[in-house]
């Protein structure tokens, strides 16, 4: 019961994830997305993550996190930004 509550709000949490990755210039880790939108991590990432397998964002390197840890910075891909 609880995943089917959470389905109609997927979808929107994943363009809202999509939209702030697609305006930061220079990419966003999961924790600065996280921070941005103010949302825990686990609730961004499995978003994130669905944008990934779509084909929609990519890789693009990566940057230290607050405690000093590399993390990947996620970036729009060419013609990612179709749904």
């Amino acid at each position: 019961d609880a995943g089917h509550s959470v389905k109609p709000s997927a979808s929107s949490l994943r363009e809202t994830v999509f939209k702030a990755i697609s305006s930061a210039f220079t990419g966003l880790t999961d924790q600065e997305l996280s921070m941005l939108l103010d949302r825990p991590e686990n609730t961004v990432r499995p978003r994130r993550i669905e944008l990934h397998q779509a084909g929609r964002i990519i890789s693009a390197g990566t940057r230290r996190t607050k405690s000093g840890r590399q993390a990947t910075v996620w970036t729009v891909s060419r013609g990612g930004d179709s749904a």
